[in-house]
Protein backbone atom coordinates (compact mmCIF):
# COMPACT_ATOMS: atom_id res chain seq x y z
CA UNK A 1 0.00 0.00 0.00
CA UNK A 2 1.52 3.83 -1.51
CA UNK A 3 -0.73 5.48 1.48
CA UNK A 4 -3.74 6.24 3.73
CA UNK A 5 -6.01 9.07 3.57
CA UNK A 6 -8.38 9.92 5.99
CA UNK A 7 -11.41 10.88 6.18
CA UNK A 8 -13.50 12.64 8.87
CA UNK A 9 -15.04 9.66 10.32
CA UNK A 10 -11.58 8.08 10.67
CA UNK A 11 -10.35 11.03 12.62
CA UNK A 12 -13.51 10.84 14.58
CA UNK A 13 -12.79 7.13 15.00
CA UNK A 14 -9.50 8.10 16.60
CA UNK A 15 -11.10 10.57 18.66
CA UNK A 16 -13.14 7.54 20.10
CA UNK A 17 -10.27 5.53 20.67
CA UNK A 18 -11.97 2.73 18.83
CA UNK A 19 -9.97 -0.11 18.39
CA UNK A 20 -10.20 -1.02 14.73
CA UNK A 21 -8.72 2.28 13.86
CA UNK A 22 -5.82 2.25 16.83
CA UNK A 23 -5.00 -1.45 15.60
CA UNK A 24 -4.70 -0.08 11.86
CA UNK A 25 -3.19 3.21 13.16
CA UNK A 26 -0.70 1.44 14.88
CA UNK A 27 0.44 -0.82 11.94
CA UNK A 28 0.59 2.08 9.46
CA UNK A 29 2.92 3.58 11.90
CA UNK A 30 5.19 0.92 12.36
CA UNK A 31 5.08 -0.23 8.69
CA UNK A 32 5.92 3.68 7.34
CA UNK A 33 3.03 4.37 5.52
CA UNK A 34 2.39 7.61 3.97
CA UNK A 35 -0.95 9.22 6.33
CA UNK A 36 -2.62 12.14 4.85
CA UNK A 37 -5.29 14.01 5.93
CA UNK A 38 -6.86 17.07 3.25
CA UNK A 39 -7.38 20.35 5.54
CA UNK A 40 -10.75 20.21 4.49
CA UNK A 41 -11.39 17.48 6.77
CA UNK A 42 -10.01 18.97 9.89
CA UNK A 43 -12.34 21.32 9.07
CA UNK A 44 -15.37 19.51 8.86
CA UNK A 45 -14.29 17.41 12.36
CA UNK A 46 -13.76 20.87 14.41
CA UNK A 47 -16.40 22.01 13.40
CA UNK A 48 -18.77 18.82 14.10
CA UNK A 49 -17.49 18.14 17.62
CA UNK A 50 -15.66 21.29 18.97
CA UNK A 51 -11.40 21.08 19.64
CA UNK A 52 -9.66 18.42 19.65
CA UNK A 53 -6.19 19.30 20.67
CA UNK A 54 -5.53 15.90 21.99
CA UNK A 55 -5.36 13.65 19.28
CA UNK A 56 -4.42 16.50 16.69
CA UNK A 57 -1.18 16.40 19.45
CA UNK A 58 -0.97 12.89 19.02
CA UNK A 59 -1.50 12.47 15.19
CA UNK A 60 0.19 15.74 14.08
CA UNK A 61 3.42 14.14 13.62
CA UNK A 62 2.76 11.28 12.16
CA UNK A 63 0.73 12.94 8.99
CA UNK A 64 0.81 15.19 6.24
CA UNK A 65 -1.95 17.44 6.22
CA UNK A 66 -3.04 18.74 2.24
CA UNK A 67 -4.26 22.17 1.60
CA UNK A 68 -6.52 22.14 -1.16
CA UNK A 69 -4.82 23.73 -3.85
CA UNK A 70 -6.03 24.97 -7.46
CA UNK A 71 -5.72 22.03 -9.34
CA UNK A 72 -7.19 19.51 -6.88
CA UNK A 73 -9.83 22.42 -6.34
CA UNK A 74 -11.16 21.86 -10.14
CA UNK A 75 -10.76 17.72 -10.30
CA UNK A 76 -12.85 18.04 -7.12
CA UNK A 77 -15.50 20.13 -8.94
CA UNK A 78 -15.87 18.47 -11.74
CA UNK A 79 -16.33 15.14 -9.80
CA UNK A 80 -18.95 16.71 -7.88
CA UNK A 81 -20.60 16.95 -11.13
CA UNK A 82 -20.21 13.30 -12.39
CA UNK A 83 -21.15 11.66 -9.13
CA UNK A 84 -23.99 14.72 -7.43
CA UNK A 85 -24.40 12.71 -4.52
CA UNK A 86 -21.03 12.95 -2.60
CA UNK A 87 -20.45 15.43 -0.49
CA UNK A 88 -17.72 18.17 -1.08
CA UNK A 89 -15.40 16.71 1.78
CA UNK A 90 -15.63 13.17 0.55
CA UNK A 91 -15.40 14.29 -3.09
CA UNK A 92 -12.20 16.02 -1.93
CA UNK A 93 -10.49 13.24 -0.02
CA UNK A 94 -11.32 10.83 -2.73
CA UNK A 95 -9.92 13.42 -4.76
CA UNK A 96 -6.74 13.51 -2.80
CA UNK A 97 -6.53 9.87 -2.31
CA UNK A 98 -6.05 9.07 -6.05
CA UNK A 99 -3.64 10.84 -7.28
CA UNK A 100 -1.25 9.42 -4.89
CA UNK A 101 -2.91 6.07 -5.39
CA UNK A 102 -3.75 5.95 -1.40
CA UNK A 103 -6.40 3.83 0.50
CA UNK A 104 -8.80 5.58 2.04
CA UNK A 105 -9.50 5.19 5.54
CA UNK A 106 -13.22 5.83 6.29
CA UNK A 107 -15.68 5.31 8.62
CA UNK A 108 -18.24 5.00 5.47
CA UNK A 109 -17.33 2.56 3.23
CA UNK A 110 -20.21 3.04 0.78
CA UNK A 111 -20.28 6.28 0.00
CA UNK A 112 -16.67 6.36 -0.29
CA UNK A 113 -17.42 3.43 -3.12
CA UNK A 114 -19.57 5.86 -5.41
CA UNK A 115 -16.14 7.83 -5.71
CA UNK A 116 -14.09 5.50 -5.71
CA UNK A 117 -16.19 4.04 -9.09
CA UNK A 118 -14.94 7.60 -10.76
CA UNK A 119 -11.24 8.05 -9.60
CA UNK A 120 -9.64 5.01 -10.39
CA UNK A 121 -6.52 5.62 -8.30
CA UNK A 122 -7.82 4.99 -4.98
CA UNK A 123 -5.91 1.51 -4.01
CA UNK A 124 -9.07 0.90 -1.73
CA UNK A 125 -11.49 1.94 0.99
CA UNK A 126 -11.30 0.66 4.26
CA UNK A 127 -13.60 1.18 6.85
CA UNK A 128 -13.08 1.72 10.75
Amino acid sequence: MKGWTLDTGALIALERRKKRIIDLWSRAIDDEVSITIPTIVLTEWWAGTGTHADVLRDIQESVTFEALDDRLAKIVAIARLKVASATLVDTVVAASAAQRGDAILTSDPQDMQRLRDHFKGIASIVGC
